[in-house]
């Protein structure tokens, strides 16, 4: 219901797994707890998506979900960048510099909000380089996906600056 009262600008989303038990921990580590080296094994165990989201043949590029730069240097590095990284070796997917993707203000953290407060959170927080994104179909990946508010607000910053097609691609999603 809530994505025919609200159409979302990506084309698909999907999560790899659900948000919960051993994973939500392992995830909180590496976000929170500098567990970096996780990327790797989370990008392993996502390797089967890639059939879903993936056409063969395709100008797929991924690209981070991006970390304002002060949160960025607060936590010392960005999950999605790393996770991102190490997918792009699994898939064998180009991944587009940081430089592609990028927020445009801070914004409060996610988590705790309600679908329409995520949803006015992140509405024009992002901005894309028309130069590295025109005429390709884009893969945004980022760690957890609750809502998709983020996800979407990436796809329409992408899809302003030239992008033929956004999809998302997450390591979890809300149960």
């Amino acid at each position: 219901m809530r994505c025919q009262a609200h159409p979302h600008h990506f084309a698909t989303l999907r999560g790899a797994f659900y948000y919960d038990g051993t994973l939500r921990a392992a995830i909180r580590a590496f976000k929170y707890g500098s567990q970096r080296a996780l990327a790797n094994e989370f990008a392993e165990a996502m390797r089967p998506l890639k059939g879903a989201l993936v056409p063969p043949g395709g100008e797929i590029r991924l690209v981070a979900v991006p970390l304002h730069p002060e949160r960025e240097r607060t936590r010392g590095y960005n999950q999605a960048y790393l996770l991102a990284e190490a997918l792009a070796a699994v898939w064998e997917l180009p991944l587009l510099p940081r430089e592609a993707l990028w927020r445009t203000r801070h914004t409060p953290a996610q988590v705790g909000q309600n679908y329409a407060a995520r949803q006015a959170n992140v509405e024009q927080a992002f901005a894309a380089s028309h130069a590295a994104v025109t005429g390709y179909d884009i893969l945004v990946i980022d760690d957890v996906c609750t809502t998709g508010a983020t996800i979407d607000a990436c796809a329409d910053a992408l899809l302003s600056a030239g992008a033929r097609s956004v999809s998302g691609a997450t390591l979890a999603r809300a149960v």
